[in-house]
């Protein structure tokens, strides 16, 4: 499945998500990388938008609610299973 979208500036061709994301909302995972090293949270959402990692590109990401009350845009690379 993808999705094209264009603007007067920029055109990109986006794959399906489903494929890229190995959490659903609900799961506890522990980020493993990147700013939010160590930090345990719960998958709010699965997303396909900038990340606090990565604010240049357009990544398959998730939203995690982290236990110290933030909520960041984290790359499905950059998390683990609690469980």
């Amino acid at each position: 499945t993808s999705i094209s979208c264009a603007t007067s500036r920029l055109s990109h061709k986006l794959q399906g998500m489903s494929s890229s994301h190995r959490f659903s909302r609900g799961d506890r995972v522990k980020i493993i990388s990147g700013k939010h090293i160590g930090v345990n949270g719960t998958v709010d959402s699965l997303v396909f938008q900038r990340s606090v990692d990565c604010p240049n590109e357009h990544t398959p990401s998730y939203h995690v609610l982290l236990d110290n009350e933030l909520v960041a845009t984290i790359g499905v690379k950059r998390v683990a299973s609690l469980n």
